[in-house]
């Protein structure tokens, strides 16, 4: 199959001694692009920001990379993007949530462009959290922020609060305010969704693929909210509960890869076809999963049916 991979940019430059800017890591997004490869498709990788609209209304990508013994390369200028599979792994999320939604927004089109699209467009819309939010589910109890000054007076009676963007990933940009002094960390109120904080060293994870919840995780952490860092990844059983909870989600949504997640006895956020193939890594452990060829052979099977 033709496929194209969207992809951070930094999926790329992170590994390359001469780039700049090397971020956190993005194994997962190489495990993705090597397991397409080793499985015979044609693949290319796109990075949101470089895709826009040409003179007739197409898309097309300002450079189109493929993947070779463990490092990209450059293959297309000026590409125009059509194939069988567009796989949706990156929405630009390190640009922030303006970046993003643009991304999503051009999916509409990409699904006149590809034969399949995977997630959605419709579906990876529901990454937006202010969307995700209209779904009825017991989620952590949230406050409506119209302006500094109700933000300020929220934490100045006390309450603690996180503050998430709009769409994220990996906990980039979230700010934990517990001190009038925090609010220095927030510069557009507009950017964020305020929740109350939950205090759980603890999040549980519903991976779903094709339907099917493949796995059932929970990691903890340890840290200030927004600067926390994993600890420690297992798998797990799961309760029952939430396993039908995620489940109801999946299917309303429409996602083909994606996961739930929970915190305390909240959901705490939904993630589509980003969610990452692998668990972070913690010292002195293996990491306990890899999706990279499962999610591969069930695109094949999807694309076939």
């Amino acid at each position: 199959m033709k496929i194209t991979l969207s992809l951070s940019e930094e999926a790329k430059t992170q590994f390359d001694p001469n780039a700049k800017g090397q971020g956190m890591g993005y194994m997962g997004s190489r495990f993705l692009a090597d397991a397409f490869v080793k499985r015979g498709h044609d693949l290319e990788v796109v990075h949101p920001r470089n895709i826009c609209y040409d003179k007739l209304g197409r898309l097309y990508a300002r450079s189109a990379y493929g993947f070779s013994n463990g490092s990209f390369y450059k293959k297309r200028t000026d590409a125009t993007l059509s194939g069988d599979v567009f796989f949706v792994y990156s929405l630009d999320e390190e640009q922030g949530a303006s970046a993003s939604k643009r991304f999503i927004d051009l999916l509409f089109q990409m699904e006149k462009q590809f034969s399949l699209v995977l997630n959605r467009a419709e579906s990876t819309s529901y990454e937006y959290k202010p969307k995700q939010k209209t779904l009825e589910l017991p989620w952590i109890h949230g406050f409506d922020i119209k302006t500094p000054k109700e933000l300020s007076d929220l934490v100045a009676s006390g309450e603690r609060i996180i503050a998430k963007p709009r769409i994220g990933a990996c906990s980039m940009g979230v700010e934990f305010l517990e001190r009038i002094e925090d609010l220095q960390k927030i510069e557009d109120i507009d950017e964020y969704l305020f929740e109350q904080y939950i205090p759980a060293n603890e999040e549980r994870r519903y991976i779903f693929l094709d339907g099917q919840c493949i796995i059932r995780r929970r990691m903890f952490k340890q840290g200030e909210p927004g600067r926390e860092r994993c600890t420690n990844v297992d798998l797990m059983e799961g309760i029952p509960r939430e396993i039908e909870i995620a489940r109801k989600v999946i299917e309303k949504t429409g996602m083909f890869y994606g996961a739930v997640d929970f915190r305390g006895q909240y959901v705490l956020e939904i993630n589509g076809s980003g969610t990452g193939v692998a668990p972070p890594t913690t010292a002195n452990e293996t990491d306990s999963y890899n999706l990279s060829d499962p999610i591969v052979q069930a695109v094949e099977r999807k694309f076939s049916s």
